[in-house]
């Protein structure tokens, strides 16, 4: 017997019988390899991302980086910094509205200035920690406060704050001696 096919919609055939003339559905199923993802994962073990432990007395800091240049605009997560009791107190301020009027981004800018007092160490602990930015050539950086209450979301990027730029983070007196410099 003799069949001639007709293709109409995906998973299914009609099939005409050359002989008789009669038409006849037949059900086609793919056949692939399937679960592709848990074959890939077979016999090695996939390093999981660990929740490191929270600090209960002082405020921590999700650093982020991405790179400028790059059409994708995604922060990734790079490391935790811990920060002391003038840490403490900034993210109080940002709490209350007024005073978070009052205080702007100092936070944002003091551990901007952080940061850039290590900029070049920063720069290669990112490139290796974040396989995506390996090759970047301009970094920028943001922050998260920690969420003590869910501390498995700290690589997560909702509430991130860029970090100003190094020569918006620079103090007063960081100017001043830069100024001063050029004349010696």
């Amino acid at each position: 017997v003799v069949s001639l096919s007709l293709r109409e919609a995906v998973g299914s055939e009609r099939r005409i019988d050359a002989k008789t003339g009669e038409r006849r559905s037949v059900k086609v199923h793919a056949k692939g390899k399937g679960k592709k993802l848990n074959r890939q994962g077979k016999g090695m073990n996939q390093q999981q991302i660990s929740t490191p432990p929270i600090d209960p007395e002082n405020e921590e800091f999700v650093l982020f980086a991405r790179s400028k240049k790059s059409a994708l605009k995604n922060w990734y997560p790079f490391t935790i910094m811990v920060g002391g009791s003038q840490a403490n107190v900034l993210v109080k301020a940002k709490e209350n509205e007024f005073t978070e009027k009052l205080t702007g981004n100092t936070l944002a800018k003091t551990l901007g200035a952080t940061l850039y007092k290590e900029k070049g160490k920063v720069v290669d602990m990112v490139k290796e920690r974040v396989p995506y930015l390996k090759n970047a050539k301009e970094v920028e950086f943001a922050f998260k406060i920690r969420n003590k209450d869910k501390p498995a979301s700290w690589m997560f990027t909702d509430g991130v704050e860029a970090i100003p730029s190094e020569e918006d983070c620079k103090g007063v007196f960081d100017k001043a001696a830069e100024w001063a410099a050029q004349f010696q």
